[in-house]
């Protein structure tokens, strides 16, 4: 038996080696592992460690950086950092802010001037070029209406004072304009429409006047400019035409204009008149030297009455926190037989507050 034993320990001795060499090669991997990896155990391998990294995650109070935390909706956002928090009552910031909120509410009223078109325009009433008219050789409003659309339009203009305007034909313009009227109704004689685009509806009023043979309302419409949140009133009116009895209320017509405007005034905003005045001199030496008001047209009240030359009888006036500019006394309605009037329009240039 003896001689038997060496053979096999040495046959023992060459299985192992391979064992070893794998524990070997093993125990050096580990060993770079932990060397590659700072030194530091992996919460993988270590229990303890992966405790720690659980713990740390469930933190409330930890800073968040990472994708997933920022993602809403499937949006990701960036964290916000503390110089981006809200002011809170107290904090010097707050006081900052409020001034800018105050100069955005009030930087519309800061604006220093505007400027827009203004025009007046008796349309001649369809009843009298209609069927059965006394100018039924003229065209029908049905024509005439969209040409007066297109004076209007090619003008310009954001307001306009009309005068002999009736239903169908108010509801023309203000359809192929886009404009807003008032009073508008069924017997819309003398109403100022405006681009709803530059101007906003405050208010509606009225005074009253004798036209011809009986009484009439002529209104009144405060508007608020939407991009400087100014504020005016446009008056317009159509005084009696004719001499006699009608001279007498065409006067008063003007005298009751002049002492609305006044009234008016303590209310601290511009005042604009248009309308047929069926006058020239008179109206202007009438209506002006009393309210301290300026004509599109020109002319001066300074130490007498002077009024302009070519004065038709459609008149745009204000208050004088007005200047007018590219005044236009355009005849050619008559020439076409659009109107029997003239198309009559500036640009109105008002100064604002600040």
């Amino acid at each position: 038996m003896p001689e038997h034993s060496g053979p096999r320990r040495h046959a023992a001795r060459s299985e192992l080696i391979p064992v070893v060499a794998v524990i070997v090669l093993g125990a050096l991997l580990l060993g770079v592992a932990i060397f590659w990896d700072g030194g530091a155990p992996d919460a993988a391998t270590d229990p303890v460690a992966a405790q720690a990294d659980v713990a740390q995650a469930a933190d409330p109070t930890r800073e968040r950086h990472d994708a997933d935390e920022r993602e809403v909706d499937g949006q990701l956002i960036e964290p916000l950092s503390d110089s981006a928090a809200p002011p809170k009552d107290g904090d010097p910031k707050s006081g900052d802010l409020e001034e800018l909120r105050v100069a955005a509410e009030s930087q519309k009223t800061r604006i220093r001037e505007v400027s827009f078109g203004i025009a007046t325009f008796n349309v001649l009433a369809s009843q009298h070029t209609d069927a059965g008219g006394e100018q039924a050789s003229w065209p029908s409003s049905s024509w005439r209406t969209p040409q007066e659309v297109a004076y209007i339009r090619n003008s310009g203009v954001s307001v306009v004072g009309l005068q002999e305007v009736k239903s169908g034909q108010l509801a023309g313009l203000t359809s192929g304009l886009g404009f807003k009227a008032w009073p508008g109704g069924s017997d819309p004689d003398n109403s100022v429409i405006w681009d709803p685009d530059v101007f906003e509806f405050v208010s509606g009023d009225a005074f009253y006047i004798t036209f011809m043979h009986g009484t009439r309302m002529q209104p009144i419409v405060r508007l608020r400019h939407k991009k400087t949140n100014l504020e005016f009133y446009f008056l317009n009116m159509h005084a009696s035409a004719g001499g006699g009895q009608y001279a007498g209320s065409r006067a008063a017509g003007h005298n009751t204009a002049a002492a609305t405007v006044n009234r008016l005034k303590k209310d601290g905003i511009p005042i604009f008149l248009t309308g047929d005045m069926n006058d020239r001199e008179a109206f202007f030496c009438r209506v002006l030297p009393q309210t301290g008001m300026v004509a599109a047209v020109g002319g001066s009240t300074s130490g007498g009455c002077r009024p302009p030359g070519g004065m038709p009888v459609d008149w745009i006036v204000a208050t004088n926190q007005v200047s007018f500019s590219n005044f236009s006394n355009d005849k050619s309605p008559v020439a076409r037989r659009v109107s029997d009037h003239h198309y009559v329009s500036a640009t109105a240039t008002v100064q604002g507050a600040g």
